[in-house]
């Protein structure tokens, strides 16, 4: 059996050491739950039976899910209320990358998000965006 300690070292080594994932342990009836953090996700989560020996594979799994590679190329926000508010609507009504990609460049354009921020947005957040920033500057 693996404690707290050993699942969050562990968990550390696979998100990276420059990593900007915040991670922390729960404990719930004898299972510990991974949660992940980040400025840039709505979080993960992952349940873990301690006992379990496939514990490092299942924790690979979870370093590699997309969410976690979208909100490793996010830049710091400048204006992360917006980022945000665009990053959940587009989930909450599955906006394709071209739904995405024109509500960021009108944010731009209106001086509401940085050119960071926006390509990173019409670049990394929709399911069929092409994981590479969309500069409004060279579109």
């Amino acid at each position: 059996m693996i404690g707290e300690d050993e699942v969050l070292a562990a968990a550390r080594r696979m998100f990276g050491p420059e990593s900007e994932w915040s991670l922390r342990i729960e404990r719930h009836d004898g299972r510990l739950t991974l949660l992940a953090e980040h400025p840039a996700s709505s979080g993960l989560a992952l349940d873990i039976d301690p006992s379990d020996p496939h514990m490092a594979e299942h924790l690979g799994w979870f370093s590699r899910q997309r969410e976690v590679a979208v909100a490793n190329a996010a830049p710091r926000f400048v204006h992360p209320d917006v980022v945000m508010g665009v990053q959940a609507l587009a989930r909450a009504f599955e906006w394709p990358a071209l739904e995405v990609k024109g509500v960021a460049f009108l944010l731009f354009e209106a001086g509401t998000l940085t050119e960071q921020e926006t390509s990173w947005l019409a670049g990394y957040l929709a399911e069929d965006a092409p994981m590479e920033p969309l500069s409004p500057l060279t579109q």
